[in-house]
């Protein structure tokens, strides 16, 4: 046996500033960036405290350039002088010991809802600070005390008498780099934690970044007004508010009082916000989450059951947002960083207050609430045919050896998915050109007829029973993505690199490219993503030159054959006819070839973009949804008169997608 040296003089004890400096983590929640934020949570918390109970009603926060923090109250003052009960001084209580506060005996009524009872915040960031500055305004006396890494100073309160009456507290502290790992904090961290402290409290808070010399002034208003401005306000159908409050005794016979205040936002894009409070502490887990998200999806399923057919959060969520705020009395944090509460009571309160609140408004035959239940219904009935479909199409393969194919759809020799490419015609006379014109070897061919379906604006029921979006949805192979998790769609199975819409290069056929995109949009984004969507471009002019040997040239513009001409006349040469393109089914297959179908003279448009980036998915929807408030018409117009939409209207679309920004890679490919 190995002799270890472990006897009763092995144990050892951390004293003072070292029980929290040796081991920030148990105390801030890391000893990186986010435990050092927290001490800035701790020292606000106690301003925000005193504002709530009517103690002030300003605070200013200051970051300097040494990366020290300062938070200005008007509060009280925090008691600073001799304690004749504990038989010393209340600084050393308060900023140099743990577990010694004015918050446990409950009987100040300013605390009643405080997130702060355990009397740790102020003496543990105190304790991991490089250096700690704590003044006391008390009337005509300020009361100041220093603290160098966890430790006073010295033993003396220094008091200074004043001129004119002040109150509130002064502290002022650098988080020790010794401690934490990282301490490099942005000033919008402050911005955006201290916005939803200002709502919720009802209070103001200055902010001022002492490097960039910025100043942000939040003025509080509660908890719709925080809500309603983190969301696009053209987008806000309704503004739902609910208020709950229950009473009791909870499991160790404790009286507990708590109250909810439930805000929730419909809206009409895919937007959703979630913000929870408890004691004005954001919660991150907890039962504030689990209660809204059971609340909301008991409702909508009790709904979805009425029309057989199962609710998923992802059918309502993009269209809620919602804010929860609760007080009690008895709180069971979840540990000392306070992101989360496990109080059955409080869950109760905010599950009632949404479930209360939605179907009440249903009651009053709230239009906004049914529309939303109803298209959260026509969600979750699409969803349910889509897998029909998907496994409809899964039974075929299964059950025949011979791949099910669209109708009319010519496959190419090629089992190789990397190298085959699909063209998607315009018509079986188009259809029948290209086929004489591929390569048999790699090319395949799927003719569509006429303009198919606006997928962005028809219902999803609609789209999936429509002929010619089934038939690509077969060929492609992939199944589709209805933003369920990809459980309908799977990229491995696509059975082509290339899927090159092909149409004539007339307004017909730019519209025919802009709807076929909409099915990729809306059914299949990832090939989008991927890049595996293509515009091949067809020739608008042929212009036959004399003489012999002499090949034709091709114009895919009116300015392209202009310039053409230019340059044969300054070459001398003679033109023997100008052809406009009647269409790809007049072609013959030799000019489809070199200028449609050979990998080494056509041209292609890759579309590479992400359909979930908000702006590609707000000019999506302004060009081809409903336009109730006539955007698209006002939008377009704009455009005419900017000369950014000429009349081949595919190409003006898609120029003003990369316009701004929504087209990540938009090249021609001469390949």
């Amino acid at each position: 046996m190995v002799k270890i040296d472990y006897g009763n003089n092995s144990i050892k004890q951390l004293k003072g500033a070292e029980r929290v400096r040796q081991k920030p983590g148990v105390m801030f929640g890391s000893d990186n960036i986010k435990g050092a934020f927290h001490t800035f949570k701790e020292i606000i918390g106690n301003s925000l405290d005193e504002a709530r109970g009517g103690f002030g009603d300003i605070i200013e926060v200051v970051y300097y350039r040494d990366g020290a923090i300062s938070v200005r109250d008007y509060g009280r003052g925090v008691p600073m002088g001799w304690n004749e009960v504990e038989q010393q001084w209340n600084w050393h209580l308060v900023f140099n010991e743990l577990y010694a506060g004015g918050k446990y005996d409950g009987k100040d009524d300013a605390y009643k809802y405080s997130v702060g009872l355990n009397g740790l915040g102020a003496a543990a960031v105190q304790y991991v600070s490089e250096y700690f500055i704590v003044k006391s305004y008390q009337g005509n006396k300020m009361y100041m005390k220093e603290f160098m890494e966890g430790n006073p100073l010295d033993d003396v309160l220094y008091e200074e008498e004043l001129e004119k009456e002040e109150w509130g507290t002064f502290i002022k502290w650098k988080i020790d780099n010794k401690v934490f790992r990282n301490t490099n904090f942005k000033f919008k961290d402050f911005v955006e934690y201290c916005e939803g402290q200002a709502h919720i409290n009802k209070v103001k808070i200055v902010l001022k970044d002492e490097t960039s010399g910025e100043v942000v002034e939040i003025e509080g208003k509660g908890l719709e007004a925080y809500l309603t401005q983190q969301l696009n306000p053209e987008s806000i159908i309704e503004v739902l508010t609910k208020t709950a409050k229950m009473e009791g005794k909870e499991e160790r016979g404790q009286d507990y009082v708590t109250e909810c205040e439930v805000c929730l936002v419909i809206t009409d894009e895919t937007t959703n916000k979630q913000f929870y409070f408890h004691n004005t502490a954001n919660m991150s887990e907890g039962v504030h989450i689990k209660a809204t998200q059971d609340a909301l999806l008991g409702y909508f399923r009790n709904i979805g059951k009425q029309h057989n057919v199962t609710v998923m959060p992802y059918d309502y969520n993009d269209y809620l947002s919602i804010i929860v705020s609760s007080y009690s009395n008895i709180t069971s944090f979840a540990n000392q960083t306070k992101d989360g509460v496990d109080n059955q009571f409080i869950y109760d309160c905010i599950y009632k207050a949404i479930t209360d609140l939605l179907e009440e408004e249903i009651a009053k035959g709230n239009g906004s609430v049914e529309k939303l239940t109803n298209n959260v219904v026509n969600s979750a009935i699409a969803r349910k045919r889509a897998k029909e479909i998907e496994n409809q199409e899964r039974l075929i393969r299964k059950s025949t050896k011979k791949k099910e194919k669209a109708e009319k759809f010519i496959d190419c020799k090629s089992n190789n998915p990397d190298e085959r490419e699909l063209f998607i015609v315009e018509g079986d006379s188009a259809l029948s050109s290209c086929k004489d014109a591929r390569d048999g070897r790699f090319q395949a061919l799927l003719p569509v007829r006429g303009k198919t379906l606006n997928c962005i604006k028809a219902p999803i029921k609609s789209v999936l029973d429509n002929r010619v979006i089934k038939d690509i949805i077969t060929t492609v192979g992939t199944g589709v993505d209805l933003g369920t998790g990809n459980d309908l769609f799977d990229i491995n199975k696509l059975q082509f690199d290339k899927i090159i819409i092909t149409t004539d290069a007339d307004i017909d056929g730019f519209q025919i490219r802009v709807l076929l995109y909409t099915v990729f949009f809306r059914l299949m984004p990832e090939l989008l993503r991927q890049g595996k969507i293509y515009i091949a471009e067809t020739p608008l002019f042929e212009i036959e030159v004399q003489g012999k040997n002499e090949k034709s040239r091709f114009a895919y513009t009116s300015e392209e054959k202009d310039r053409l001409l230019e340059e044969l006349k300054a070459q001398g040469k003679k033109i023997k006819r100008i052809n406009r393109s009647k269409g790809l089914g007049e072609n013959n297959p030799d000019m489809l070839w070199e200028t449609t179908m050979n990998p080494e003279t056509r041209k292609l448009v890759q579309l590479t973009i992400d359909p979930n980036n908000e702006y590609v998915q707000a000019m999506t929807n302004m060009l081809f949804g409903n336009d109730d408030d006539s955007i698209r018409k006002g939008y377009i117009f704009e455009k005419l008169r900017e000369g950014l939409f000429d009349e081949e209207l595919e190409v003006g679309f898609l120029q003003n997608l990369e316009e701004i920004g929504q087209v990540n890679k938009l090249t021609v490919n001469e390949e």
